[in-house]
């Protein structure tokens, strides 16, 4: 016996579900978001620090999803003690410069740089109802380690602190600064923001600023793994004229009237280049002072802040801002700064470097077992363990010794690496954290239509959920999308949309996986390559569609079968034979859901086809 159902066919309407100013950008600042800037200073006993400045400026820190590695701890919190919120943020304290080896050719070489820095200013996302900060150095420099142990630089109130965007520097007409974006890939909020600052460049060589910026963070741009994710930065210039061209160079008694006053030969070194506080100039606000202000002005957001001097002569030096001239040698190590400060990556050198914390790095480990081993992943089995430091496996990641200014006793990923030696690309761990630090600071969900949350749909109608993503250079973001915890396909993988009446009455879980599945990281052990966006989906006013249940054939031959829907009233049975003629045999009267329907006239056939149809 074969039954043909026909139901009722449900025109599909598409719910419009508005946002305002269109996509629904995830990472929106709040309106009352803000940034706080802290400059402190050492006492002269060099004991504690006192509050020089506090300013609130708008705009949303962008937050790692865990603790750095090493930085100041912060804490801030309300008028009644109570913690609002705590993190880690970059310790500017440090110091330190690297500077090629003259008798090593290729090799660079690091030399301390110690409490140089009597002001210095802290960035922190600031909150409604922030009265105090408390701040102290964190002890741990091991990725993700958790003691916040340490030197405690003070706890400060933010009574009377105002929020600002006027600038803190007056500046000239000489010297009025220009703020403009270079390569913008959308959103502050969500990308990471590189800024660049002009030294020794007078007001008709800025032109030539904008060109050296631009070669310099394309260099930076277009080294590995920087160059997969180009997409995720922005990159921002502030250009601000010096009355005079290049820096200073005391060793031959040359000077020059620049507008953040760098100079060659700090510390004795010739080619350390640095803005003051310095040992020629201890002056916070004539460099650094300088440096932050405007960064509070223009673009409290960043990320990374570079500063290109207009002199041929070699020099550099990191920290905030990392610092180059413009010889053709300082922008690959520049890069090596970068993976210092932005990847928090450690020197793999084996010169002695007395008093340097007997702390690891993400590429630098005193551990020999190889279960142990931060980065075992990218070992094969067949790489001993200490590996040779032989040309047999000059291509491969292993355990090789001599690293954080010990030669012995502490180890690296590879036998060389950009963190070593200047001429090679970053190894596979170092390209790694480079990546795992990308994804602390920007979530490859750019976007969402709706917003994640509620989204009530009526019967008779469809929700749509679409996703913005970020675009790596080589390879797609994997999308995984689920209806009430099981894979629902999407023909279109940033786009899925549910009709009501196949999802039926009720509450109902969305959920999107956003996962890159780059082979530059093998190690995330705290997901952050991947992110989840979860709605709720209420559907409510769904009639249930029309059915004809179980057939049975009573002993004398009648067929009697169930019709049920939301409403059978006036709805029609027909029966056919041949699915071509079709003959109407019942219609209901019955007020309800449910129905029995007898086919007096289907007795004795072989088959038998039925539809029902609402007139």
């Amino acid at each position: 016996m074969l039954i043909h159902r026909c139901c009722r066919i449900l025109l599909a309407l598409f719910l419009g579900l508005s946002c305002t100013g269109g996509m629904a950008a995830e990472a929106a600042a709040p309106s009352d978001a803000e940034i706080l800037f802290l400059r402190l200073r050492r006492d002269d006993d060099g004991t504690r620090f006192r509050l020089v400045e506090a300013v609130r400026t708008p705009g949303r820190l962008k937050e790692p999803r865990t603790p750095l590695p090493r930085g100041i701890h912060f804490e801030i919190q309300d008028f009644n003690g109570g913690v609002i919120h705590t993190g880690v943020v970059e310790d500017t304290l440090e110091a330190s410069i690297e500077h090629l080896d003259i008798t090593k050719p290729g090799m660079l070489v690091r030399r301390p740089v110690r409490d140089i820095r009597r002001e210095f200013t802290v960035r922190l996302p600031c909150q409604p109802g922030a009265a105090r900060v408390h701040l102290r150095r964190q002890l741990a420099r091991v990725e993700g380690a958790n003691g916040f142990g340490g030197e405690v630089i003070g706890e400060f109130l933010l009574e009377g602190v105002q929020t600002t965007t006027s600038p803190r520097v007056q500046a000239s007409a000489l010297s009025q600064p220009v703020f403009k974006q270079i390569i913008n890939h959308g959103s502050n909020t969500n990308r990471i923001n590189i800024v660049v600052l002009s030294e020794g460049y007078q007001g008709f060589q800025l032109s030539r600023f904008e060109e050296d910026a631009k070669k310099m963070t394309e260099y930076l741009l277009n080294t590995a793994p920087w160059k997969e994710y180009r997409s995720y930065c922005n990159v921002f210039l502030i250009e601000v004229a010096s009355a005079e061209s290049g820096s200073d160079h005391p060793s031959t008694q040359t000077s020059r009237d620049t507008y953040f006053n760098s100079t060659f030969d700090s510390y004795g070194i010739g080619r350390l280049l640095t803005i003051p506080p310095n040992d020629l100039n201890d002056d916070y606000s004539a460099g650094v002072g300088k440096v932050q202000a405007l960064l509070a002005r223009y673009l409290p957001d960043y990320d990374l802040a570079l500063m290109i001097v207009n002199d041929s002569a070699y020099g550099g030096s990191g920290g905030s801002p990392a610092i180059a001239s413009v010889d053709s040698a300082a922008a690959e190590i520049l890069v090596h700064e970068v993976g210092h400060s932005f990847a928090g990556l450690g020197d793999e050198y084996d010169a002695p470097f007395p008093g340097f914390p007997d702390t690891e790095e993400p590429n630098t480990t005193k551990e020999t077992h190889r279960n142990l081993i931060k980065w075992k992943s990218w070992i094969l089995d067949s790489t001993p363990i200490p590996t040779q430091e032989t040309s047999q496996f000059s291509a491969v990641v292993g355990l090789f010794e001599g690293a954080h200014f010990n030669s012995v006793g502490w180890y690296r990923p590879k036998l060389d690496c950009l963190m070593n030696s200047l001429g090679k690309p970053f190894c596979e761990v170092c390209e790694e954290s480079h990546v795992v630090r990308t994804y602390r600071l920007v979530d490859p969900i750019d976007g969402l239509l709706p917003r994640a949350g509620l989204v009530s749909l009526n019967g008779g109608s469809a929700a749509s959920f679409e996703a913005f993503l970020l675009k790596p250079a080589t390879h797609s973001l994997q999308t995984d999308w689920t209806l009430n915890g099981r894979p629902i396909p999407s023909g279109d993988a940033l786009r899925l949309t549910l009709l009501a009446d196949d999802v039926g009455n009720g509450d109902h879980a969305v959920q999107l996986t956003v996962s890159d599945r780059t082979p530059l990281v093998r190690n995330d052990p705290q997901g952050l390559l991947k992110r989840t966006r979860n709605w709720t989906l209420r559907v409510t006013g769904v009639v249930a569609p029309l059915r004809l249940g179980a057939v049975s054939r009573a002993v004398t031959g009648r067929i009697e079968f169930d019709l049920t829907g939301e409403e059978v009233f006036g709805v029609s049975v027909e029966a056919s034979g041949d699915l071509e003629v079709w003959t109407p045999i019942f219609t209901s009267g019955v007020r309800g859901s449910k129905v029995r329907v007898v086919d007096l006239q289907g007795s004795g056939m072989a088959q038998r086809y039925y539809r029902a149809v609402k007139r």
